[in-house]
């Protein structure tokens, strides 16, 4: 049984405890008033039978006629005023061009009902099936697989079509003035008037890719989860906007579907920090990467090396946080790269290993083409991320054999061979 056999049937079911509940309720209230005669139990009795014949053709028929209700789009306006009744849906093909915007993005389409009434129906087209696509998209295409599931429950592909047709579309040659504007200039003296609309389509996508983010975030840290160990990210400083108050179905369907939550983003430059590089007189990985820039990566290696099971998920992690250790080392060569060529001549550096020079200094870039040198550096760098490691685990640290330091030396070669054939 698919999904959508699945969710028709579940439907139907609240469908017929939804009505049979109402009718109840009016027999009741009447009660309240007057004794009920013979005739007008009946009627309420009948009243629920048909309730409870319904079936689910019955039910996808009313569902269809309710089509011509929702309007499919991208950019709500109600988002940025209440009183808005501008909807635009952007069907432009596929772009690519850098910008975070619609055409750019597999966006979840949002649905505008004119009334909260029909939000059932909306709900129905962004069901969303197996291939993670959602139905609206597989009856536009008229997808024979579920043309064919409908079809079990006595649709005719005639009333989808029709139903499909009666969706209604969009046209917008102006915005209105309750919205936000902004000038535009096009030219000496001219100007456009923009309105900025919000993208609801967009909003919904990152909020799912953010909400994903998190439920990885917190698996990686529940030892019971598959998950468990393995590298993890978050985005933080994140705000979260509600649109709609009480009634989020009266922005949009996807709004609704979020209890009108959304997520910003902070839109604040960089802050780089202004510590300088330390460049190196003896040993680079011990004198200028700093225990403190690496050490939070150093107690999550110790977390992986803790856990008894040795799956890939494991041994994944592992690798994924050694090259983490790795790229920050890298980012502090490049930065030493920035200084004057042929700073590692001075006498003060003269205990500087030729192979580091090589690697730091541009002064050797002739020498860096002939790629000895990183046997060298891969070395070293297993042998300071063998004590480091000790130093963040303390006596909690778990032995490492020759393997695993062999493991960090081929790693750290990798990296550095393919930063050579990209140089």
């Amino acid at each position: 049984m698919g999904k959508l056999t699945e969710y028709v049937e579940e439907c139907l079911q609240k469908q017929i405890k939804k009505d049979i509940d109402k009718i109840k309720k009016e027999r009741k209230d009447k009660e309240a008033e007057a004794t009920l005669s013979d005739a007008e139990i009946k009627v309420f009795n009948d009243r629920i039978a048909a309730a409870q014949s319904q079936t689910e053709k019955d039910y996808l028929l009313k569902l269809l006629g309710f089509f011509q209700y929702c309007t499919v789009c991208t950019h709500v306006g109600k988002f940025t005023h209440p009183d808005s009744r501008i909807i635009i849906n952007d069907a432009g093909s596929w772009t690519n061009n850098g910008f975070v915007v619609t055409s750019n993005v597999n966006c979840i389409k949002d649905i505008v009902c004119s009334s909260s009434a029909y939000m059932p129906v909306a709900k129905f087209l962004q069901l969303e099936l197996e291939d993670g696509r959602m139905l609206l998209e597989h009856l536009l295409e008229s997808d024979q697989k579920v043309l064919n599931n409908l079809g079990q429950f006595g649709i005719q592909k005639n009333d989808i079509f029709k139903a499909i047709h009666s969706l209604p579309s969009i046209t917008v040659k102006a915005t209105e003035k309750i919205l936000k504007q902004v000038y535009f200039p096009v030219k000496e003296g001219s100007y456009h008037l923009l309105t900025v609309m919000p993208a609801s389509s967009l909003m919904e996508t990152l909020k799912v890719r953010i909400d994903q983010r998190i439920r990885e975030n917190w698996a990686s840290y529940n030892k019971k989860s598959d998950r468990y160990g393995q590298p993890c990210s978050r985005i933080p400083n994140r705000a979260v906007i509600y649109f709609g108050g009480t009634k989020p179905q009266n922005i949009s369907t996807l709004n609704n579907s979020n209890g009108g939550k959304a997520y910003l983003l902070e839109a604040l430059p960089p802050e780089f920090s202004n510590q300088a590089v330390r460049l190196p007189k003896r040993n680079f990985f011990q004198e200028t990467i700093s225990f403190r820039s690496v050490e939070v990566l150093l107690n999550h290696l110790h977390n992986l090396f803790k856990i008894q099971w040795n799956n890939v998920h494991i041994r994944n992690g592992i690798k994924q946080t050694i090259d983490q250790i790795a790229d920050e080392c890298i980012f502090r060569s490049d930065q030493i790269r920035e200084f004057p060529v042929g700073w590692s001549q001075e006498e003060k550096y003269r205990a500087l290993p030729l192979a580091q020079k090589i690697w730091l200094d541009d002064f050797y870039t002739d020498k860096r083409k002939n790629v000895d040198w990183i046997d060298s550096i891969s070395e070293e760098f297993a042998r300071w991320l063998d004590i480091s490691y000790k130093r963040a685990a303390r006596k909690e640290s778990v032995k490492l054999e020759d393997a695993e330091l062999k493991f960090f030396k081929y790693r750290m070669k990798s990296i550095l061979r393919e930063e050579m054939r990209n140089a």
